[in-house]
Parts: structure tokens; sequence; C-alpha cells
């Protein structure tokens, strides 16, 4: 090693701030978008947008044929059921046909950008000899064949999942939000003797009953976080045990060790099964939130339009169309809450592949690798006798000691 301490420890690399890992994993996984990766990677994700927009467009179609088919019966015109009970059939063709394409693009773009971030941190884990490195400094990046195995596929799955979810909740909000503008028009309220109009009432209604479910999600969800992310890193023990006292058969058989063994893997799955139980009592909580939404969410725009349709102002269509449209838009702004769970899961296992990408970097100044000329050359021997010329040890801290 050369002289002088080195650098840095593996091990003393510091926790990445929750607010960096974000950053941190889109600096690792970006450079799918580039290099002889990129036209894969905009063709499957044009094919997503086109496919969602699709999606949007058939989901549109079955909103405005609520209208159009509940105003038919309403009037008793038979022949206008019958036509709409065809449209419908067209509309569910139509709508599974988007939806097997966009799970088509979804899915190989998840498989090949995780192919790509898992064949980026295999040739760094391999090159140089880092994967025996890693073993030497311990640390944090303990279980990188498990980082590299299934925090990739943890952190590249839900992240497709999240963006093109996020996509298609700002469209389908939008262009839902429009219905209910256009179609709910505005209320009149009468109070201390004056009467007051509000408009885009419905807008306003699905608004703050979103911003109040969101909320109450968003704050017994809170905790979850740092709770998957604990049992993730339990799992991730548990697995390496597994695999030591595989490797280490021959020699646990030989000292008799089978007890300590088995009272070590139990310590261990009860320290996971305490972890889980966090997980599981805050998800517990937040179905509370979630289930009584889900049953309470498509009473209300009929609630709200009741008094219209009463007085004549909506026909029974236009109504269901409002009714319709207020659950779209209940989904779209409530999907990030309701997808908390898996945003959880996605934090923690970006964090366990940024770290590990963070120790490959940092294993050069571990090692004290500065050049060429520090490391271990072999080479033949002219008598046959083992000689050592040159060579320095010393310990992770830099520390001479021969």
């Amino acid at each position: 090693t050369p002289d002088g301490p080195a650098e840095a420890r593996a091990s003393d690399v510091p926790k990445i701030p929750p607010g960096t890992v974000a950053r941190a994993y889109f600096r690792i996984a970006r450079g799918f978008w580039g290099g002889p990766t990129r036209r894969r990677a905009w063709f499957l994700i044009t094919g997503v947008l086109v496919f969602a927009l699709a999606n949007l467009a058939a989901a549109l179609g079955v909103n405005r044929w609520n209208r159009f088919f509940f105003d038919a019966i309403e009037n008793k015109q038979v022949g206008l059921v019958y036509l709409g009970v065809g449209i419908i059939v067209l509309l569910a063709v139509a709508s599974a046909a988007a939806s097997v394409g966009l799970v088509q693009m979804r899915m190989r773009f998840a498989l090949r950008w995780r192919q790509w971030i898992t064949g980026h941190l295999i040739e760094r884990w391999l090159a140089d000899r880092r994967f025996y490195q890693l073993n030497i400094v311990g640390g944090d990046a303990s279980n990188p064949e498990y980082r590299i195995a299934d925090d990739v596929r943890l952190a590249t799955e839900p992240l497709v999942d999240f963006l093109i979810g996020l996509t298609n909740a700002i469209l389908a909000a939008v262009a839902f939000l429009g219905v209910l503008w256009a179609v709910g028009g505005s209320i009149r309220i009468g109070a201390g003797g004056s009467e007051h109009v509000i408009p885009g009432y419905m807008v306003w209604a699905a608004i703050v009953y979103s911003t109040i479910t969101s909320l109450c999600m968003y704050f017994l969800g809170r905790p979850l976080i740092a709770a998957v992310e604990s049992k993730n890193t339990g799992e991730a023990q548990l697995r390496y045990e597994l695999t030591r006292v595989r490797d280490s058969a021959e020699n646990i058989a030989l000292i008799g060790g089978d007890e300590d063994e088995r009272l070590r893997l139990k310590e261990t799955f009860g320290d996971l099964a305490t972890r889980w139980i966090r997980v599981i009592v805050r998800q517990a909580r937040m179905t509370w939130i979630f289930n009584g939404s889900t049953v309470l969410s498509p009473a209300v725009p009929l609630l709200l339009g009741a008094p219209k349709y009463l007085a004549g102002e909506l026909s029974l269509g236009e109504l269901m169309q409002v009714a319709t449209a207020f659950a779209q838009v209940q989904i779209a702004l409530n999907w990030l809450a309701d997808n908390a769970i898996r945003l959880a899961e996605w934090f923690a296992s970006a964090q366990r592949v940024v770290e590990l990408r963070r120790m490959l970097e940092n294993l050069e100044a571990t090692i004290g690798r500065h050049g060429s000329d520090t490391t271990v050359v072999l080479g033949p021997s002219s008598d046959d006798a083992i000689h050592f010329r040159d060579v320095s040890i010393t310990q992770l801290d830099g520390k001479l000691m021969i």
C-alpha cells in the first residue's frame, strides 16, 4: 500500500440523507437513457405514453357513455339503450387493448432498465477485485449480491410504476376535473336572506375531499418509510445468515455448532418479525382511512348532485357522469397516498443500491490504491524460491505494520 493513511474507510461512509436518495439513485440510473441503450429507452417510454393516453381516452369514453346510457333509461328510449350496450362493449375492448399495451410497455421498460442498472453494478463490483475487497472492509455494504439481485428490482419496478402512475394521475385529474366543471356546473346556496353562487362546486368538493383523505394518509403513513427500510434490512440479514450457514456447513458440523446456529437464526428471525410488526401496525392504521374513503367516495357526488337533479337542473345521465368523473378524480388525486407503501419500499431499496454504489466508489481510497505500482504483481522465480520485494503491510487506517 502507499505511504500514509488511506483517505477513508468504506465502512465509515456516512448514511445518505433521505432527501438525497432520489437524486443519487437517478444519477446511477440515468445512464440507461444515454449510450447504446438510449434508442430502446426512448422507444419504450414513448410506447408507455401512447398507451397511457389511449387508456385515458377510453376512460373518458366510458364516462361520456354513462350520460348517454342513463339519459336513455330515464327517457325510456329502448333503441338507444340497446345502442348503449353495443357501445360499451366496444369501449371495453378498446380499454382492454390499451391496458394490455400499457402493461407490455411498462413491464418491458422496467425489465430493460433493471437489466442496465444490474449490469452496471455487476461490472463495478467485479472490477479491480472489488468483490473481494468488500469482504475485507465490511461495513454497510454487506450482502452486495442481495442488493444487486433484489434491491435493484425493488428500486426499479416500483419507480417505473410510480412514474407511469403519476403521469396517469395528472392526466386523469385534469381531464375529469374539466368534466366536473362543465357538467356539474354551479350551485346556488341561500344564506342569511341572500343567495350565493359557487361555480364548479363539484371541482372544489373533489379537491377538498381528496385533500382531507390525503393528509390523513400522509400523517398516518409518514413513519412507514423508516419501518419498511428496517424490515428490508432484516430480510437481508436473515438471507445472509442462511447463506453463511450453508457455506460453513462443514465447519459447523465438525465443531458441533448446530445448536448455536439454530439459536442465532432464531434470534435473527425474531428481530425480523419485530420489524415486520412495525410495518403491519402502520399499514393497518392507514387502512382505516383508505377503506373508509373507498366506501364514502361514490356516495359523495350523488349526495352533492341530488339537489340539482331533484330540481330538474341535472338529468340522470348527467348525474351519473358527474359521479363517475368524481370517482376518477379521487383515484387520481389520492394516488400518491394510496401508493405510500410502494413508495416506502422503493425508498428503502433505492437507498441500499445507492449505498452499495458509494461503497464501490470509495473502495479505492479504502484499500489505498492510487496507481498500478501499488498492486501485488506475481512473477517467475529463477531459483524456485519465494521472494518478497518492496512489500508494505498497513492497517485499514493506513498505520504501517511491516
